[in-house]
């Protein structure tokens, strides 16, 4: 696959939000305002199966026990992929 496909684009992430139904991941909420989180957090790796939409204040709060969010999400995108 080209370098192309794992860029941070606004076309990955809206791809990511259109995936998500633009709602956050935790708490349902639809914002305006949504960020793309990366599951692992690192900012290189923008695999599809890495990125997960969050409102800005649940995305603020994934900035502590990150291994705790990091099986969350794992946990949420497999339920996503049974419904696609």
């Amino acid at each position: 696959k080209p370098n192309e496909y794992f860029k941070f684009t606004k076309l990955l992430k809206s791809k990511i939000k259109t995936r998500d139904n633009f709602s956050c991941q935790i708490c349902t909420e639809i914002e305006v305002k949504l960020c793309v989180h990366h599951i692992d957090y690192d900012k290189k790796n923008n695999s599809e199966l890495n990125l997960i939409t969050l409102c800005l204040s649940c995305h603020g709060k994934t900035n502590s026990e990150r291994e705790t969010w990091m099986l969350y999400f794992s946990d949420k995108l497999a339920k996503i992929k049974e419904h696609v």
